[in-house]
């Protein structure tokens, strides 16, 4: 998705995100300030108007279980998209 420049709509139920480390996890849910850019989809965000992520769990390696997405990454994504119409 980093080449998606053009992307204006993500439509992902029911998926389960693969994100590269714990620390990574915690960047992308942390509301701190220091982590404003890291978030969900960061390289694909310029231009999204509409993203359904409904029942999205995420996990870290292939060992762990997938966990649902924290309140606070998708709170941080939702402020983090000014272009963001549809959630």
């Amino acid at each position: 998705m980093i080449s998606s420049n053009n992307l204006r709509e993500i439509h992902m139920n029911d998926s389960d995100l693969y994100v590269g480390s714990i620390q990574e996890k915690e960047e992308v849910s942390d509301l701190d300030p220091a982590y404003n850019n890291r978030f969900i989809f960061h390289y694909c965000c310029k231009t999204l108007e509409r993203v359904s992520i409904r029942n999205a769990k995420w996990y870290h390696d292939n060992t762990s279980e997938p966990t649902i997405v924290s309140q606070n990454a998708l709170i941080k994504f939702v402020r983090s998209v000014p272009s963001l119409r549809w959630f």
